[in-house]
């Protein structure tokens, strides 16, 4: 094997796998759709529908307005985001992470990512 070839199937490796639909992705992002929304709204403030729009680039999974919206205003009431008007659209509401609420949304995330590693490394 020839230097070029070993570095192309190191960069190979390194990337990120591409993930297409299957129903495990399905039912985990169903069943942590707070997480993927917290995820999502720590990255970038946006309105509801940028997430669902979000989360089907990302994961090729459709999620229904009806099961984005409440987590948005459980959210709101417990003061982990705040809802902030479109300009020109007083329609459009961007929901932007409080203070408060980056360090849930950092705790949060880490507990779901450090119970994963944990789950993986009992069926691995």
């Amino acid at each position: 094997m020839n230097d070029s070839s070993y570095s192309q199937k190191r960069l190979e490796k390194k990337r990120k796998p591409e993930l297409k639909y299957n129903e495990e992705v399905e039912i985990i992002i169903k069943k942590h759709l707070d997480v993927v929304v917290l995820s999502l709204i720590k990255k970038k403030p946006m309105c509801g529908q940028d997430i669902i729009k979000e989360i089907f680039a990302q994961f090729d999974v459709f999620i229904n307005q009806s099961s984005i919206y409440p987590i948005l205003y459980s959210l709101k009431d417990r003061n982990v985001i705040e809802v902030h008007p479109l300009k020109g659209d007083l329609r459009t509401k961007i929901y932007v992470p409080t203070e408060k609420g980056m360090d849930l949304i950092d705790e949060k995330l880490n507990d779901f990512a450090l119970a994963l590693n944990y789950m993986l490394s009992l069926i691995r």
